[in-house]
């Protein structure tokens, strides 16, 4: 008897650990976020920054708000569209650093500000 419980022990304790879905789920879009910068050139087109985590999308008309009420929150939906529209190269969207991306909707006035 004990040496059955003993190798029932052995057996749970070097399987692999299930990974919750959520965790998954996280990873999975990080991947293809780093892909879809990847195919994107990887780097900010005015700086040429490179690091992933700042790394923005910008609509170089500035009509995302346009684009955002048309794909919603799915992420998949808009790279899949991004990477359709650079295959076309239709010249829609660029790759900015978070610091270029906000200095030029500055410029452009594609930010809304408050008068006080």
């Amino acid at each position: 008897m004990r040496k059955l419980i003993r190798d029932m022990i052995e057996v749970r304790i070097n399987r692999p650990i299930p990974l919750p879905i959520e965790l998954k789920v996280k990873i999975k879009r990080k991947m293809e976020r780093e892909e879809f910068i990847k195919v994107l050139g990887g780097k900010c087109t005015k700086c040429e920054f490179s690091d992933w985590r700042a790394l923005q999308v910008d609509h170089i008309n500035g009509n995302g708000p346009e684009d955002r009420k048309k794909y919603g929150c799915s992420s998949r939906k808009y790279y899949r569209t991004v990477l359709e529209s650079f295959a076309k190269k239709e010249n829609k969207y660029q790759l900015l650093c978070a610091n270029c991306n906000w200095i030029k909707r500055y410029e452009n006035k594609e930010v809304r500000t408050f008068e006080i």
